[in-house]
């Protein structure tokens, strides 16, 4: 993964938000344009002139961000300290996460997880691919594709209708396109939604950080509502009840909102970590690690810890995704029933988290911000987490839990590791 320091940051976040769609362009296009920009300048005074005279001139939907992060730029050619936020989005995040789920290499080059030199553009890719099963341009093809696959990996069909028409050549080629692209992410859809359970009044399932999701199902019901005191004058009323459908597409969305608002919960608790409790547990990790190693013992002892390790003991056992929540309940006794990968993975989490101080970040959705120069940790951490979802057996575990079908014993082992090696080195996962 390429670093970049807080200052390059800064101008990486000018050319995000500048009108140029440049940040469709690689990191060093985006300072370098920043940097020629500011040459212009013959005094101190004048450097930042023409990147004000482009504000001037111009309005456009992120104007008041661009201005934010110039003024952040002048107070650092002024020796000021700041106090602004670097925003980093992540690429096509629910295409993302069911690549990485799902192991799929292409899903995760054409969404940034992988080629590392390469700032991907899914729609883009999306809407070339499908002009050339068509044969012939499409004239607005990153533009269509983007409105009609926005929705289509939630198990929506009425969007890509709409934008290309009932039956139509550039339907068959848009969704000809979508599974050449993300093969596997177009597979766990079909899969989520074979997981609704007929008639049941809501679906739930576990978050490998213990998180319960529970999502009932609201039918919307409507009755003709007359009133006599005014002569029989009367309204429409309309109401949600909880009731179960034979039918319904919602588990889609649902499972891959959940899976990233883990993300998300996960990337604050590294970010902003509790110093006295990672070292505690690193130091008992460790010092597991070192005693099985000496005595050639792999495997963990067969036992119980209490409720809260034991819980989050059971998620991992279940999903296999290393996750920092059992930090906490880590101690003598109980470090001992951790088998060696779960020490190893939780140890490199540790070791990471304490290469630098906790730090906040402000999270909307997939849309991740903090100090700039804490940029480089809070993308490393991104792409932690996404290696430790793409190495595991989340996806499985999720779908059998969705559906409420037992997990079978020594099933299919559903791991990625060379995939998720070339995640950790991701340049353009957020960007």
């Amino acid at each position: 993964m390429d670093k970049f320091t807080g200052l390059q940051y800064l101008m990486i976040d000018i050319a995000n938000h500048a009108p140029l769609g440049l940040g469709k362009q690689t990191y060093q296009t985006r300072i370098s344009w920043v940097e020629e920009q500011v040459s212009k300048g013959n005094k101190r005074g004048d450097m930042l002139k023409d990147l004000y005279e482009i504000a001037k001139d111009s309005e456009w939907k992120d104007k008041p961000l661009f201005v934010k992060a110039l003024l952040a730029l002048e107070d650092f050619c002024e020796d000021r300290e700041s106090g602004h936020l670097v925003g980093f989005d992540a690429s096509s995040s629910g295409v993302q996460l069911m690549s990485a789920m799902t192991g799929c290499e292409s899903g995760c080059r054409a969404t940034g997880l992988i080629d590392q030199d390469r700032r991907a553009n899914f729609y883009a890719e999306v809407g070339e691919r499908q002009s050339e099963i068509l044969g012939y341009p499409l004239k607005t093809a990153e533009k269509e594709a983007k409105s009609a696959g926005m929705t289509v990996f939630y198990g929506s069909t009425a969007e890509p209708k709409k934008v290309y028409g009932k039956g139509t050549p550039e339907l068959s080629a848009f969704y000809e396109a979508i599974h050449q692209i993300a093969p596997k992410a177009m597979w766990m859809l079909g899969g989520l939604l074979s997981s609704w359970q007929p008639f049941a009044k809501q679906h739930s399932w576990t978050m490998p950080d213990g998180t319960n999701v529970q999502v009932k199902n609201m039918v919307s019901t409507t009755a003709n509502v007359k009133i006599d005191e005014l002569n029989g004058t009367g309204f429409k009323y309309c109401w949600y009840e909880n009731e179960g459908e034979e039918r319904g597409k919602k588990n889609a969305a649902n499972v891959v909102h959940a899976t990233d608002a883990y993300l998300l919960r996960s990337l604050v608790r590294r970010c902003g970590y509790n110093l006295e409790e990672v070292i505690n547990a690193y130091k008992h990790l460790s010092q597991e690690h070192t005693k099985r190693y000496k005595e050639n013992r792999p495997d963990a002892s067969v036992g119980k810890g209490f409720f809260k390790f034991d819980h989050y003991l059971k998620q991992y056992e279940r999903s296999l995704v290393i996750d920092t929540c059992i930090l906490k309940y880590i101690n003598r006794s109980t470090v001992s029933l951790l088998e060696k990968d779960h020490i190893i993975g939780l140890m490199t989490a540790c070791v990471d988290m304490l290469s630098h101080n906790p730090f906040e970040i402000v999270t909307v959705h997939d849309d991740f911000k903090c100090h700039p120069n804490n940029m480089n940790h809070l993308r490393h951490h991104y792409n932690s987490i996404m290696a430790a979802i793409c190495d595991s057996d989340l996806c499985t575990d999720l779908l059998h839990q969705v559906s409420k079908v037992e997990k079978p014993e020594g099933g299919q082992d559903r791991r990625y590791t060379e995939l998720s090696n070339q995640i950790k080195e991701a340049n353009y996962g957020i960007n």
